[in-house]
């Protein structure tokens, strides 16, 4: 494996917990590092434990984590990542990409970015390390430019949520920029779908600069078996 990579484990929830990172890294390896399934923030001022055996450090040696937050309210996340902060870590990610509608409804995750405010406020209480965005579910490109904005004004970093073509060119563009989160069922469609789809290269994906746009044209014939 190219040791110039620098390889992230993308979380998903009810699969990547400590027991697969810890098989994984064991019969696999070459990552260099992970971020957990979401934790969700709770009202109060106490974490019950249940909610962080996923990312105690003695069930973590094999693998450096990142712990990822999920909620709107920025006293509870504040709360949830004093917590994390007691554990060890250093910073955390904060969800606002997942899409599934039992938490996108209720303003966390996706929906917390259709709420320009409620972000601001999490980054005035300074409840986040890396804001994590999603053009395909924050108001496209202009939403996502949003995002950056304040991720800038705040001296946030900024991350791209999946769809790497998509943010390729974009986030190009943003100062503030830590990484765009490469995951694989999404570069695989983009590859069967699309000509021009991004490429890892040596652990980076850059635009095409050839191409107008996004640089991507669809494959109509391959997706029209696809069509409803």
């Amino acid at each position: 494996m190219d040791e110039t990579l620098n390889l992230c484990l993308a979380p998903l929830r009810g699969v990547t917990g400590c027991a697969w990172r810890v098989a994984f890294c064991r019969h696999f390896g070459g990552l260099n590092r992970a971020l957990s399934p979401f934790i969700p923030t709770v009202r109060g001022t106490r974490i019950r434990p249940a909610l962080l055996t996923d990312v105690l450090p003695q069930h973590n040696q094999a693998l450096p984590l990142v712990p990822q937050a999920i909620g709107k309210d920025p006293a509870d996340l504040t709360v949830l990542l004093a917590a994390l902060h007691d554990l060890g870590y250093a910073c955390a990610d904060l969800n606002a990409g997942c899409p599934w509608p039992m938490v996108a409804r209720k303003g966390r995750g996706a929906g917390l970015l259709a709420n320009a405010d409620v972000l601001r406020r999490m980054l005035d209480a300074g409840a986040v390390d890396v804001q994590q965005a999603d053009a395909t579910r924050c108001g496209g490109i202009t939403g996502f430019i949003a995002a950056a904005t304040l991720c800038e004004a705040h001296h946030i970093d900024l991350s791209a949520h999946c769809a790497p073509s998509l943010h390729c060119h974009v986030a190009c563009a943003m100062p503030r920029l830590r990484h765009v989160e490469y995951f694989h069922d999404h570069a695989r469609l983009e590859a069967m779908l699309f000509d021009g789809a991004a490429k890892v290269r040596d652990g980076q994906i850059a635009p095409d600069l050839s191409q107008s746009g996004m640089g991507l044209t669809l494959k109509a014939a391959d997706a029209a078996r696809f069509a409803l």
